[in-house]
């Protein structure tokens, strides 16, 4: 038995990219921070890091910090970052775990929310990853959709990694629905297109390759 199966599930509820698209409409710039390491920020209290405790070449360690894999690191992290900026959350700035949409219908408008955003980022010690931040954009990406402030579609990584995905075997075809899945709203009646490769998943047998699929 491990850790996550003695820890009850925290029910903070998570941001979907629907909620995030519906408080970005009439936007005209956009920024999207990536928060460096995000899990890693969540210093875990003393008194619990015992709980982490791994073997590693004869010795023994303890976790410092909240890891990947913990059933609640993404209910912990998106509460800590929503605390860190309700200044502004709801207000131009929207928070998606270790992803922070600074948005504004006009250009001053959003640098004062980027300055203000830094500026808390800075007094809580949190790091950016530079690479992946998206400055004062007409457009972003976001969980592999392209918001403009008005419409909405696949991003082109997202949709091209659909287009050149190759024919999946057993242990890949889940893989596969999870990313037909983001299309969903673009395509009408994808569940009854997918339906028979639905099946097959289910059904947790071997199966081939028919017209159907």
């Amino acid at each position: 038995m491990g850790l996550n199966d003695l820890v009850e599930k925290d029910p903070y509820t998570l941001p979907t990219i629907g909620d995030i698209i519906q408080k970005t409409q009439s936007s005209n710039v956009f920024t999207v921070i990536d928060l460096k390491d995000g899990f890693y920020h969540i210093e875990i209290v003393e008194k619990h890091k015992y709980k982490t405790a791994f073997g590693f070449d004869g010795n023994v360690y303890e976790c410092n910090s909240m890891v990947m894999g913990f059933k609640n690191a993404p209910q912990v992290l998106q509460k800590t970052m929503d605390k860190i900026l309700q200044e502004r959350r709801g207000d131009g700035v929207e928070v998606c775990m270790d992803e922070i949409v600074i948005h504004a219908k006009e250009g001053q408008k959003h640098d004062e929310l980027f300055n203000r955003v830094l500026e808390r980022f800075a007094e809580k010690g949190l790091k950016i990853n530079p690479k992946k931040i998206q400055f004062r954009k007409k457009e972003a990406e976001l969980l592999g959709v392209t918001i403009d402030g008005y419409n909405r579609k696949p991003s082109e990584i997202t949709k091209n990694e659909a287009l050149e995905y190759r024919r999946p075997v057993c242990e890949e075809l889940r893989r596969f629905l999870g990313l037909a899945g983001w299309f969903r709203e673009f395509i009408p009646n994808l569940t009854l297109i997918t339906v028979a490769l639905t099946e097959a998943l289910k059904s947790g047998k071997k199966w081939q390759w028919n017209e159907e699929m």
